[in-house]
């Protein structure tokens, strides 16, 4: 087994692609005893973290939509459910990496495919306005999360027959996530996906509307590039009340937070149940691998902070540059807190240390990245408002609008 390990390691390392197989059984990476060693980076991981990158960029239009329109209780509850099954396809393949190796070229196409769903999904998280009842938005993303669930399904039954290493475990730990992880939560996502159906079914006609998409853009209303009229205090619309139209991703977002109370519920029963031998029923996953990937998340969580600040309307104010400043140096005194406080070893992390410390590690991440994008968006959202007082104030302004791509600006009529 060591053998092969370390011959599929050896020619991905190496770079002798035309000596990997077509297709290898998965490997597990760690055992029990076993010292925990970083290894290779791989830098499919860190290009493949991108696609997460438009994704807090995507949840801080669709926060910035909420904030506008004054659609709080919604924002929250679609909040919840397009970041909970994001974050959900990220720990699921960072987990399973942690605990499997598979260098084959089979293993590499099929999470190739699997990304273009992530992808698919990350496209279609947009303001709330288009993510509401028969909408395509909402349909593609549901769709997408849906194959991404069955793939990681299929990957976990070919762990549980095909995976070489301590059978026992392996079996034990694929069983119990397919039984009360895995299935459990695709079956929350079908239900979306059935209501999302019988809304189109409903609505033969597509009331799909074209918006423009800035970094944690405001909804300016029907015209987007009406600024002058864009902050926060213009065009509220009714007071919120929760509707049928929003069950798709209720059921989401309550999907999410279950699995996650249940899976320690879950874990706990399997280490009672072992007798206190969990080597039999728990595979070890690499904890300096996990501190490695926890750690390149925290970057791109605070990322979209630093892209809410720096790409945004200039303003010749004090208050903007004040907000700005200021803005910056909270974000680094984030990172500085984040990775100076956390220990640089696994025999140190709370990963390590108990099954206890290590969800409460891991759900302490959840809070933080949830709260980290809200955070970034609040910024741009003080700095949007700024620019439109701007404008109110000195009429003829017209500050350097700063977009992704760039886009026509339309006149009104």
């Amino acid at each position: 087994l060591i053998e092969s390990v370390g011959h599929q390691h050896g020619d991905a390392h190496d770079g002798h692609a035309e000596s990997l197989p077509w297709y290898a059984h998965p490997i597990q990476r760690q055992r029990w005893n076993e010292d925990h060693v970083l290894p290779h980076v791989d830098w499919g991981d860190l290009f493949f973290d991108l696609f997460y990158v438009g994704a807090a960029y995507n949840l801080g239009v669709m926060l910035t939509s909420a904030i506008a329109t004054g659609n709080w209780a919604r924002g929250i509850i679609y909040y919840i459910g397009t970041f909970g099954p994001l974050w959900m396809a990220w720990a699921n393949s960072v987990y399973y990496a942690s605990r499997f190796t598979c260098v084959d070229y089979f293993h590499w196409t099929y999470e190739v495919v699997r990304y273009v769903f992530v992808g698919t999904a990350v496209a279609h998280v947009s303001e709330i306005k288009f993510l509401r009842e028969a909408s395509s938005a909402a349909l593609a993303f549901i769709v997408a999360i849906l194959c991404e669930g069955l793939m990681h399904l299929g990957l976990t039954v070919e762990t549980y027959f095909k995976a070489e290493g301590d059978r026992e475990s392996i079996k034990s730990q694929c069983l119990r996530d397919i039984k009360y992880k895995i299935l459990p939560y695709i079956a929350v996502i079908v239900s979306a996906l059935a209501v999302e159906i019988s809304f189109h079914l409903d609505n033969n006609t597509d009331n799909y509307t074209s918006g423009s998409r800035r970094l944690a853009e405001v909804d300016y209303g029907d015209d987007p590039y009406a600024k002058g009229k864009g902050y926060v205090g213009y065009n509220k619309v009714a007071e919120y009340h929760w509707d049928y139209g929003d069950l798709p991703l209720t059921l989401l977002a309550i999907g999410y937070v279950f699995n996650q109370i249940f899976r320690v519920f879950v874990e706990w029963r399997a280490i009672a149940t072992a007798k206190l031998d969990i080597r039999r029923s728990l595979v070890p996953y690499n904890v300096e691998m996990l501190i490695h990937r926890y750690g390149e998340w925290m970057l791109l969580m605070i990322g979209e902070g630093i892209l809410s600040l720096l790409i945004v309307e200039t303003t010749p104010t004090l208050s903007h540059y004040i907000i700005t400043t200021c803005g910056l140096l909270i974000m680094i005194f984030i990172q500085i807190i984040t990775f100076e406080s956390a220990p640089s070893h696994a025999e140190e992390h709370a990963l390590f240390r108990s099954v206890a410390s290590s969800y409460a590690y891991t759900y302490l991440i959840q809070i933080l990245s949830l709260s980290l994008i809200p955070f970034g968006v609040s910024y741009k959202v003080l700095l949007q408002n700024e620019f439109a007082a701007a404008q109110n104030a000195v009429k003829g302004y017209d500050g350097a609008s700063r977009l992704l791509a760039a886009a026509p600006k339309v006149a009104p009529e």
